[in-house]
C-alpha cells in the first residue's frame, strides 16, 4: 500500500495538467472576444496556481496578466492597469525587466495608458521599454519597431511635430 506522501506528487501533477487544460480553454476564448467568460476563469486559475506553485510562479503570473488583459478588453482600464503593474513588479523581481513576459507587460501597460488618456505617462513607459529592448535585442526587434511607431505618434500628439 502506497503512503499518502507517495501519492501526492502524482495527484499534484494531475491537478496541474487539469489546470493547464483549463488555461488553454480560457486562452482560446480571447481571440473569439469572449473576455467576459475568460476573466473569471483566469482569476480562478491564478488563485489555483498560486496555491499550488506559489504566488510568484510563472503560471500564476501569466493567469493574472491574462485576467488583466480581459479587464482591459472589457473597458475596466484602471483595474487592468493596476493588475498589470502588479504582475510586472513580480516579474521584475523573479525574472528581469526585459524578460519576454516583462516586455509584453510593459507594452500592455503603455497601450492601456494611452487608452486611459495618459499620453505623457504612456510615452515615458514606452520610451523606457524601447530603450531596454533596443539595448538587449536591437532596433529591429518587433517590440522595438512597434514602440518606435507608437512613440512617433505620441510625440506628434504631445509636441505637435
Amino acid at each position: 500500500m502506497q503512503s499518502l506522501a507517495a501519492l501526492r506528487p502524482i495527484r499534484v501533477g494531475k491537478l496541474i495538467a487539469v489546470l493547464r487544460l483549463r488555461q488553454r480553454q480560457a486562452v482560446s476564448r480571447q481571440p473569439a472576444g469572449d473576455h467576459r467568460a475568460a476573466l473569471p476563469e483566469f482569476e480562478a486559475l491564478a488563485e489555483a496556481f498560486a496555491r499550488i506553485n506559489g504566488p510568484t510562479s510563472e503560471a500564476a503570473r501569466d493567469c493574472r496578466a491574462q485576467a488583466a488583459r480581459c479587464r482591459g478588453e472589457l473597458g475596466q482600464v484602471s483595474e487592468a492597469l493596476a493588475e498589470l503593474q502588479g504582475v510586472l513588479e513580480v516579474e521584475r523581481a523573479v525574472e528581469s525587466d526585459v524578460s519576454d513576459a516583462a516586455v509584453e507587460l510593459r507594452r500592455g501597460i503603455g497601450v492601456l495608458l494611452i487608452g486611459r488618456g495618459n499620453p505623457r505617462e504612456a510615452r515615458a513607459c514606452l520610451e523606457a521599454l524601447y530603450e531596454d529592448v533596443v539595448l538587449v535585442h536591437g532596433p529591429h526587434h518587433d517590440v522595438a519597431v512597434e514602440a518606435a511607431e507608437v512613440l512617433a505618434m505620441l510625440r506628434q500628439e504631445l509636441d505637435g511635430g
